[in-house]
């Protein structure tokens, strides 16, 4: 691996995991398994502009620290699972949509990514009774899935001529 590679997922996994830190801190009404989804403004773009096994490592680095750094390995069954959907999504968006399409692949992610939790924490409790707050995740996801994609639109469209000019 390229220093300047290393270098840039060394940024962009600072960057995701700033940003999981920033999401968490904002309070969704209820016990709802769900928030903006801001890493994927970071996922997203190392998809997009880099390629697409930049944005599988930098998924898995990102699960694997979120999970020795704060919670435990139940937290890396909940965040690998909704990380790795939500990766999975924006991987498999980006051979069909335009550039200028990104925020759709956000949404759906995250999406996705509320999905992976449920999911993930139904496997751990052995219970249905995360089903329950589905359709208040699938809501929060979509209304955080919406900002986040607009922000990721904003930030591949202005940011993609700063990045590479820092890499040249």
């Amino acid at each position: 691996m390229k220093i300047d590679r290393l270098t840039r997922l060394f940024l962009f996994t600072i960057a995701a995991m700033v940003l999981q830190w920033l999401d968490s801190d904002v309070a969704m009404p209820g016990a709802v398994p769900a928030g903006f989804g801001l890493y994927l403004i970071v996922v997203t773009f190392a998809v997009f502009v880099c390629s697409v096994g930049e944005g599988a490592v930098l998924t898995l680095l990102w699960a694997v620290l979120r999970a020795v750094i704060l919670d435990g390995f139940d937290s890396f069954l909940i965040f690998g699972a909704g990380g790795l959907l939500a990766f999975f999504t924006v991987a498999g968006m980006k051979a069909v949509l335009k550039e200028n399409q990104v925020w759709i692949a956000v949404c759906m992610a995250t999406l996705a990514y509320g999905l992976g939790h449920l999911l993930a924490l139904m496997w751990i409790d052995r219970s249905l009774v995360w089903l329950l707050l589905a359709p208040m995740t699938m809501v929060y996801s979509i209304f955080g899935g919406l900002l986040t994609g607009l922000a990721t639109q904003f930030v591949i469209r202005k940011g993609k001529n700063l990045w590479t000019t820092i890499f040249k």
